[in-house]
């Protein structure tokens, strides 16, 4: 059996098909195909695609990609006094954000208040849903703010975090079918609101994405997760429209791939994940949608 081949022909199937694939594969290999796959792991691309190969594989290790951007999180030595002045840069912000909240919140529910009783179409009304963008925006300036903060660790459920959200978006988007490749006992230390914040935003992103496509069928919304020997990594992959800018212009602050967005979603993902000394990656998929990819170490209060 070539390894490679193998690997290639599972790579180019749809997600769902995939996950099948790969827990059939652990099956058919000899210890020699498992050594021979781990000595390959680090030539293979997405992150998400080879963590997921070595799970099924039941050899779980840290392996450093060859990409430079895509490497694994290392410790790093931190000088003590740089650390606190962005410290305090990070809790100034967090407190300039957390006035504003204070500051419009109440403004935004007196002006639903009163619209709702001047209105007599007031829920099929354009003022409810610029009522309901403003409502997001300070929701967006509170996931801002906790991002600003120091992480507080502890141990959680991942699969259960992912449920929910997935729960969340079956309620308003019934169309669309989600499939969560998550062992149900996973758990790890992290900072369950940033964590959340980073689950959110990739699934609602999936989820306009693949509303957007017109004349095909749509494919589900896959959530792969698994733990590495000192991290968590998670990917969402859609069947979508996929990501119409480079992978450069992805990555620059404000990007949005939405009509009408602030583009402050992939900004405050970017501050979440780094705030945990994460990596992260946006990319296309294949053969349609986008691949987006996280990975943080286990962290300690």
């Amino acid at each position: 059996m070539n390894i490679l081949n193998v690997i290639n022909n599972i790579r180019i199937l749809p997600p769902e098909e995939q996950i099948k694939a790969l827990s059939e594969l652990k099956e058919s290999l000899s210890e020699d195909e498992v050594t021979q796959i781990i000595q390959v792991a680090s030539t293979i691309n997405p992150p998400w695609f080879r963590n997921a190969l070595l799970k099924a594989v039941n050899k779980i290790r840290t392996i450093t990609p060859l990409n430079e951007s895509e490497k694994l999180i290392k410790e790093k030595v931190i000088d003590d006094n740089a650390y606190n002045i962005e410290e305090i840069k990070s809790e100034a912000v967090a407190e300039s954000i957390g006035q504003i909240i204070h500051e419009l919140s109440p403004i935004i529910g007196s002006l639903e208040l009163a619209a709702s009783k001047e209105l007599i179409l007031y829920d099929s009304s354009k003022t409810k849903n610029e009522i309901e963008r403003l409502q997001e925006l300070i929701d967006m300036f509170s996931a801002w703010k906790r991002a600003e903060l120091r992480p507080n660790y502890r141990l959680v459920n991942i699969y259960s975090i992912v449920s929910e959200e997935v729960q969340r978006l079956e309620e308003k988007n019934s169309e669309l079918s989600f499939v969560k490749n998550i062992d149900h006992e996973l758990t790890f230390s992290l900072d369950v609101s940033l964590v959340r914040t980073i689950i959110s935003n990739a699934l609602r992103n999936a989820v306009e994405s693949s509303k957007q496509v017109i004349g095909r069928d749509i494919g589900p919304i896959v959530i792969n997760s698994g733990c590495m020997d000192r991290s968590l990594w998670l990917s969402v992959i859609d069947d979508g429209i996929g990501l119409s800018q480079s992978e450069e212009v992805l990555f620059q602050s404000r990007y949005t791939t939405k009509v009408g967005n602030s583009g402050l979603g992939l900004s405050i993902v970017k501050k979440s994940i780094s705030s945990m000394k994460g990596v992260w990656n946006l990319k296309n998929s294949l053969p349609n949608g986008a691949e987006f990819y996280f990975e943080i170490p286990k962290g300690d209060n």
